[in-house]
């Protein structure tokens, strides 16, 4: 049971879920299509070791936002359940069930519970990185996807990126969420990343093999060599005529 209303902050595991092209259903397909998806969920994570009775959900009709208890596994809510919710819906598809295709979000931050569910920031990023256009452009890219997944760079780097898990660090595209800027990493279960569609907001200046730095020397300027990328940010007016752009002297 979630805490009440007013209680403190806390750190929860978020995951929500969208099916593609809902609204484009007859109303009786949308009945199916919302009963399918939802026994989908169950085996999924029952296949991947998790408890999804003691999630705390939020439904939406074609979208399902859900707070996970803190004694959930993170590994297997990152690596086994995307690809059990691959399998089932495929499996769902050739018994004669619905085509579904559906985007998948993983975010870990916080939030507090509220009269009408959570507040805070972790419920707002988790469904941007979900409405992201790089995460609606993959799933679209790929006809024979079941499951794009996004997560947050806290879930990539404790989880994806230390190695932890069935997926790794190749499966994933860099993307960038438009209304925020905030970097984000995109994965179609079974599919190689080299398949999914470039976000060219995220890619380096210079191509996929240039290096890029903001840093700055012992008395605060930025410096860089080769094909880094320099930043310098001016506090005061400065005078072109004598503003030199270059390596310094001496």
């Amino acid at each position: 049971m979630p805490d009440a209303p007013g209680a403190r902050p806390a750190r929860h595991l978020f995951v929500t879920v969208d099916l593609e092209n809902y609204s484009g259903l007859e109303a009786p397909a949308q009945d199916r299509a919302q009963r399918e998806l939802a026994a989908a969920l169950d085996t999924a994570a029952e296949a991947a070791g998790l408890d999804r009775a003691r999630w705390v959900r939020q439904l939406g009709g074609d979208s399902e936002f859900a707070v996970l208890p803190l004694t959930e596994d993170e590994i297997a809510v990152v690596g086994a359940f995307p690809a059990a919710l691959d399998r089932t819906l495929r499996e769902n598809g050739r018994a004669g069930g619905l085509p579904l295709r559906v985007r998948l979000a993983i975010h870990a931050g916080m939030a507090v519970v509220s009269e009408l569910g959570y507040s805070g920031p972790g419920p707002i990023e988790a469904r941007r990185m979900l409405d992201a256009d790089p995460v609606r452009k993959a799933l679209a890219a790929i006809p024979d996807a079941r499951v794009v997944l996004v997560v947050s760079p806290t879930v990539y780097r404790d989880v994806v990126r230390a190695g932890y898990g069935a997926v790794r660090r190749h499966e994933f595209r860099e993307i960038r969420v438009a209304r925020t800027g905030d970097p984000a990493w995109i994965m179609v279960p079974g599919t190689s990343g080299d398949r999914l569609p470039v976000d060219e907001e995220s890619e380096p200046v210079g191509g996929a093999g240039a290096a890029a730095h903001v840093g700055g020397d012992a008395n605060g300027s930025a410096v860089g060599t080769g094909n880094t990328v320099t930043t310098t940010t001016f506090q005061a007016p400065v005078q072109a005529e004598t503003f030199n752009i270059g390596p310094g002297r001496g």
